[in-house]
């Protein structure tokens, strides 16, 4: 073998050490790095279309994802972030959404598959695991994702609400309404605030700036009467109807039923779903989704999660 030969042997096993090293190196980086990747906004399309997939039950991942993508379109920034378990769609998303005193993470996944989900988040730094961490709407998988979890980490499910989720799908016909002539339709305002807040049942310390910017949004629609709001209803940053509610004076008139119809319609006619939860114990308002067609899919909790007391 000539000198020039064993030249090129060894620039070419250099040169093949050299993509070996910088592999290692590159997969010694990936361990470091936080199992949550944050997910850019152009790629959200590609998470909508795994939860898509899923189809009806994966609408809670997917209206989250539709909602904030909207949201920021329109110029609002609330600072809420997705991130996939080892940069991967397939395992979920975590959305950490702090609003205001309340710690919220969602958690939410296309597939039964949850193992990858729960081992980035036991693993995670995103998540501040010492607050009272709120996980809204999770479904059955995602409540054994959470239970599994939380041995792991030494924390409680302090609080579990469950809750009925129920689809208006796109495709459904506009509903047919007639207005009373005493009955305007509108967005809410905000000199109405406190009045919407007060009569939340979840209400919090800070919840007033929950509705703050759901009208800032035009996400917050109301019947009034006479000028003042007899009648209100919601759709929150995750893409849900929320705050179904009429004035105690002005009720058993049909005007629950009304605005419901006329805020589906809004989604109807901007080719989306409706997506709303009803609270298990809430016969009355489970007796209204049905008897406007809406469709109950799934069962899903909130759930407060906090370090368990020793």
């Amino acid at each position: 073998m000539s000198a020039i030969q064993h030249s090129e042997i060894f620039e070419r096993s250099s040169h093949y050490y050299l993509i070996l090293l910088r592999s290692q190196v590159t997969l010694e980086q990936s361990y470091m790095e936080d199992p949550l990747r944050l997910l850019p906004i152009e790629k959200w399309v590609d998470l909508q279309g795994a939860f898509k997939s899923e189809w009806p039950r994966g609408i809670t991942g997917y209206k989250v994802l539709e909602t904030q993508r909207a949201w920021i379109e329109k110029g609002y920034q609330n600072g809420c972030k997705m991130y996939c378990p080892y940069g991967d769609i397939w395992n979920g998303f975590v959305a950490i959404n702090i609003k205001q005193e309340q710690y919220e993470v969602i958690i939410q996944c296309p597939t039964e598959d949850t193992s990858k989900l729960e081992e980035a988040l036991n693993l995670t730094k995103l998540v501040d695991w010492t607050k009272i961490v709120v996980v809204p709407f999770a479904p059955p998988k995602i409540i054994r994702c959470v239970k599994s979890l939380i041995s792991r980490l030494n924390m409680e499910i302090t609080l579990e609400i469950p809750c009925f989720c129920f689809v208006l799908d796109r495709s459904n016909s506009l509903y047919d309404i007639s207005i009373p002539p005493e009955i305007t339709f509108g967005f809410a305002k905000r000199e109405h605030i406190d009045l919407f807040d007060s009569t939340w049942p979840h209400r919090y310390p800070s919840s007033s700036w929950f509705f703050e910017q759901m009208i800032q949004m035009d996400s917050g629609y109301a019947l009034y009467k006479n000028n003042n709001p007899i009648s209100w209803l919601f759709t929150s940053s995750t893409g849900m109807l929320t705050h179904l509610y009429v004035v105690e004076e002005e009720r058993n008139k049909g005007y629950a039923q009304l605005i419901m119809k006329l805020v589906s319609n809004n989604i109807l006619k901007d080719n989306k779903d409706v997506l709303v939860f009803c609270l298990e114990r809430n016969t009355k308002s489970y007796n209204l989704l049905i008897k406007l067609g809406l469709k109950q899919i799934n069962r899903v909790s909130w759930l407060d999660v906090t370090k368990t007391v020793t």
